[in-house]
């Protein structure tokens, strides 16, 4: 049976519901908050610091602030990366007060409707490369629910172990695993499993291409880890030890 298809609701959510305003957190904010005229029901921190809207700024971290809805001097409320907030009521302005902190900024996304939870209702990780094509993994039942996995992740030059061999002794799942490289002809982003690469991302001339992973059985003994040739490089998984 033929149905046709209707994105009218996809291009309503993308255009108008979900909007977000870029921070940098390097001068402080005490006395005069800044006034961002955003409006919505819910408050998501990002997780990352971007450059502009699809790049992301691998040299900079995510800082905190507190804010106020509506007023000035309305209840402050501290507001950190990751965090989700549900105001209750509507309001149509943020006004943001911050301590001078170098080298970090903040995303702060709003919406009425759309419930931005943390994997509520969709997972939506974006992997953003030098040539500007980000790379979107959405799921709506798949990854819903994260009960007992960890995500861990590596933004900067070196190795993160997650789990070592030694300590491997019932194996592990990934549940999602994700690379990307913001460009540099030296820069690579890897998850390894015994050493050898399952999922990685090269920042060759031409090649920026992010990947991911789904689903994959670390074997008993193996180590799982994170490598990371330079910063604006990104490796993130979500695991769990199967002991």
């Amino acid at each position: 049976m033929n149905k046709e298809l209707n994105f009218i609701p996809a291009k309503q959510w993308a255009a108008e519901d979900v909007q977000y305003y870029d921070v940098d957190l390097s001068t402080a904010r005490s006395n005069k908050p800044l006034e961002i005229e955003l409006g919505g029901a819910q408050i998501y921190v990002g997780q990352l610091a971007y450059n502009s809207k699809f790049e992301l700024d691998g040299s900079s971290e995510v800082g905190n602030a507190i804010i106020s809805l509506n007023e000035p001097n309305a209840i402050p409320i501290e507001i950190n990366k990751g965090q989700h907030i549900n105001t209750g009521v509507a309001f149509d302005r943020i006004f943001l007060r911050n301590e001078a902190q170098s080298g970090k900024k903040m995303r702060i996304f709003v919406s009425t409707n759309t419930d931005m939870s943390p994997f509520a209702a969709s997972v939506e990780t974006t992997i953003v490369t030098s040539a500007g094509s980000p790379l979107f993994v959405s799921e709506v039942e798949k990854f819903k629910d994260l009960t007992g996995y960890t995500y861990a992740e590596r933004t900067t030059a070196g190795t993160t172990t997650v789990l070592s061999g030694a300590a491997n002794t019932a194996g592990a799942e990934i549940l999602l695993g994700f690379t990307g490289t913001s460009g540099g002809t030296s820069r690579t982003a890897e998850i390894e499993v015994g050493g050898s690469p399952i999922c990685f991302s090269y920042g060759t001339s031409g090649e920026h291409s992010p990947m991911t992973i789904e689903r994959y059985k670390v074997p008993i003994g193996d180590a799982l880890t994170l490598v990371c040739s330079n910063t604006a490089c990104l490796a993130g998984v979500w695991w769990k030890d199967l002991a």
